[in-house]
């Protein structure tokens, strides 16, 4: 009987650990860039959970994290480091914050996904990765506006410059 449980109870501690071992992420994961693609993520607490999308000079991505109860913010950056997009809408905890954006240089973009204080998964969907053509720098321009002017209608000082951003 002792046997048993002594046996029972290291199956149960293995178990734990190798289930701990399969939801650890690795940092900056490289994700392959293709439409369609999709990827179950978390974030724990503080740290932010960070992924590598290789693009090629010229290439236009759209990509979608939809939060799974967990309000988050997106940051998306070139292989240098200089943000291309910084997303958090005021969709809470549910729903899509959009990253769109056209690489000026091959290599990998960086994309960081913060959530606070709090932890939960999300999923990152990529919804276009394509050449980019003239007329994806006014949606770029576009979300970019949208996203400065949540900011700005946050405060009642400054929602009237919100408008203009809408």
């Amino acid at each position: 009987m002792i046997c048993r449980r002594q046996s029972w109870a290291g199956m149960t501690v293995a178990g734990t650990l190798l289930a701990g071992l399969l939801m650890a992420q690795v940092p900056d994961e490289l994700l392959p860039g293709r439409p369609g693609a999709r990827f179950i993520r978390r974030v724990s607490g503080n740290a932010p959970d960070t992924a590598r999308l290789p693009l090629l000079a010229g290439q236009f991505v759209r990509l979608e994290v939809e939060q799974n109860g967990v309000d988050l913010a997106v940051s998306f950056r070139d292989p240098e480091g200089r943000s291309l997009a910084e997303v958090d809408s005021i969709n809470g905890r549910y729903g899509p914050e959009t990253v769109v954006a056209v690489a000026e240089s091959s290599g990998d973009y960086r994309l960081e996904v913060k959530g606070g204080n709090a932890s939960g998964s999300y999923e990152i969907r990529i919804l276009e990765l394509r050449p980019a053509v003239p007329e994806d720098q006014a949606l770029i321009a576009a979300h970019r506006g949208y996203a400065e002017g949540e900011q700005l209608r946050s405060k009642p000082a400054t929602r009237r410059q919100a408008i203009g951003k809408f």
